[in-house]
Order: structure tokens, then sequence, then C-alpha cells
């Protein structure tokens, strides 16, 4: 009796487009990030990754901070402070610098597309 239920359920939701064809209405797909380019797809997905990257960030040093208060002396708990601390600073490094690079890419396209005679050219647009 489950079966039937869930392959009912199934055929009614692969006919619903049909459905709603027959009924006039328009059946579509749209673009949910509003880009036309893979550069543009590219650029809201790393704007949306430092969003995340920027307050995680933070959460990392300041734990690394409680850490060095929680160590009150203690050397081990003092290298292991230490360790954290660099670890965070170093991914920090990474991040920017990706981001950094991505910026550079991103601008050369841009620059090369333009001085191409070609201002309005979809090569490089990452806008």
């Amino acid at each position: 009796m489950k079966t039937l239920g869930y392959i009912s359920t199934t055929v009614t939701l692969m006919c619903m487009p049909l459905i709603a064809e027959a009924a006039g209405g328009g059946v579509g797909f749209q673009n949910p990030l509003n880009a036309s380019t893979i550069c543009g797809a590219l650029k809201i997905f790393l704007d949306g990754l430092m969003a995340l990257a920027v307050p995680v960030a933070v959460v990392f040093l300041v734990y690394a901070g409680f850490l060095f208060v929680w160590a009150r002396g203690n050397q081990e708990a003092l290298t292991k402070a230490k360790k954290n601390l660099f670890y965070t600073v170093l991914g920090i490094a990474i991040f920017m610098g990706a981001w950094l690079l991505g910026q550079v890419v991103a601008n050369t396209f841009n620059s090369l597309a333009s001085g191409a005679g070609q201002p309005n050219s979809q090569i490089g647009q990452c806008q």
C-alpha cells in the first residue's frame, strides 16, 4: 500500500509541468544567480564565500586569544595557543591571497577585452 502511494505521488509530481502547460501557464527555469557568464558566476560564488569566511576568521582569532588567556603561563598550553594563532593567520593569508589573485585575473581579463577594441565583449566581463 505504501508503494502505491509513493508511485502515485511521483507520477503526480512528474506530471505537474504538463498540467501547468495545458492550463496555459508557461513553465520555465530562471537563472537564480543572475550571472550570464562563468566569470560572473564565479565572482558571485567567491563574494558569498568571502562573506562567510570573514566571520569565521574572526571567530578563530578570538578563540586563539582565549587560548592565550586560558594558558596562564602553562608552556604546553602556550605552545598550543601560538600554533593555533599561527595557523589561523596563515589560513587568513592564504584565503586573502586567493581572493587577491582572483581579482587580478578578473581585472586582467577586463583590460584585455577592452584593450582589444571590444569594450562590450563578453569574453572577460566579470561584473
